[in-house]
């Protein structure tokens, strides 16, 4: 399994828990709504936005994860 495969395999794991953490905390979908919606439907939009913004966030810090485990390592 290589690097890409591994980071992409974060990444959507972070896009699905960010689609999640939308429909379960509804009160962050006031500030998502301030941006424009990727799809027509405004609920799928939001979803889809906060998707993203969590997928790179999780995939920020499992790069960071990656770093400073590797510089640990004799």
């Amino acid at each position: 399994m290589g690097r890409m495969s591994v980071l992409l395999g974060f990444w959507a794991l972070g896009l699905v828990l960010g689609i999640v953490f939308y429909y379960v905390f509804p009160g962050i979908s006031h500030f998502i709504s301030i941006l424009p919606a990727l799809l027509a439907a405004k609920n799928l939009g939001g979803a889809m936005v906060s998707g993203l913004a969590g997928s790179f966030i999780f995939l920020a810090g499992v790069m960071l994860w990656g770093r400073i485990s590797r510089q640990a390592t004799p």
